[in-house]
């Protein structure tokens, strides 16, 4: 596929990042005094990557993997054996350690299976045949199982009501009708306030809510009352009448927001 060493090397370090890729970079780019020698060397360049970024102690890894690998209940012995296969492939354990490890990650009710009947069989491939057929039927089962529970409709009781639940029930519809009742008087007074109208005021108010010069001087030139707009009194009248007004309005508004907040807590 490459014509040298060279243009093998280059196409790799290209697949690298971070600081392995900062690594090669500066004799790539001829930055060093000299020709790196994993320049032209593929050998050199791997032992070049390894020495700086390969582990410290590669086998070591692969064993303590080994020792902590654990097949979990909810997996199929599959994955596990994907792991296993590509760590013990790397290991330099013999195959009766390896099948003592194989045999200890696997799950309590796979464990058993296999020690069934002859025991564990003695060497490795054929635990991994028996662990499977195990693992295989455990699964048929779970299924089977779950099937069963979802169609058969006698795993739920049926309830038959009696005399009491029937008076609670229409107590029950009692209760809601009056609580309706309750909500539909609430949302007829809400409507009844929503529904009043303000006039419009548009263009007559400035940014702080007070009349323009233009129209202030219009609702004079009119003899306007600048307080409401109507005609006949003057703005001193009309805020003497609405003072006087509030007062009354206050005290009936005291014991009527008092039953309207009752109202609302107790069935809103």
């Amino acid at each position: 596929m490459f014509q040298d060493e060279t243009r093998c090397i280059t196409f790799a370090i290209f697949y690298l990042w971070d600081v392995a890729l900062e690594w090669f970079e500066p004799g790539l780019s001829g930055q060093t005094e000299e020709p790196p020698t994993w320049l032209e060397d593929w050998d050199a360049f791997v032992k070049e990557l390894q020495t700086n970024f390969g582990p410290y102690n590669e086998s070591g890894d692969i064993e303590s993997e080994l020792v902590n690998l654990r097949m979990k209940d909810s997996q199929c012995i599959s994955e596990y054996m994907v792991w296993f296969n590509s760590l013990a492939f790397r290991c330099s354990w013999g195959k009766s350690t390896l099948r003592h490890r194989f045999y200890g990650g696997l799950p309590s009710h796979l464990k058993d299976d296999v020690s069934r009947g002859e025991g564990k069989p003695k060497d490795l491939l054929s635990i991994r045949r028996k662990a499977q057929n195990s693992d295989t039927h455990y699964w048929e089962h779970v299924q089977e199982h779950s099937q069963e529970g979802n169609t058969n409709p006698k795993t739920t009781p049926s309830k038959t009501p009696n005399q009491s639940s029937s008076n609670s029930g229409n107590n029950s519809n009692q209760q809601q009708k009056g609580q309706f009742d309750a909500k539909s008087s609430c949302l007829a007074v809400l409507e009844k306030t929503l529904s009043t109208t303000k006039p419009d005021l548009s263009g007559k108010l400035d940014s702080h809510g007070k009349l323009t010069a233009k129209e202030c001087q219009y609702q004079i030139d009119n003899n306007l009352c600048l307080f409401c707009g109507k005609k006949g009194h003057w703005v001193t009248d009309c805020l003497s009448e609405k003072a006087s007004t509030a007062k009354g309005r206050a005290a009936v508004t005291t014991s009527t927001d008092s039953v309207f907040t009752d109202l609302i807590s107790n069935s809103c």
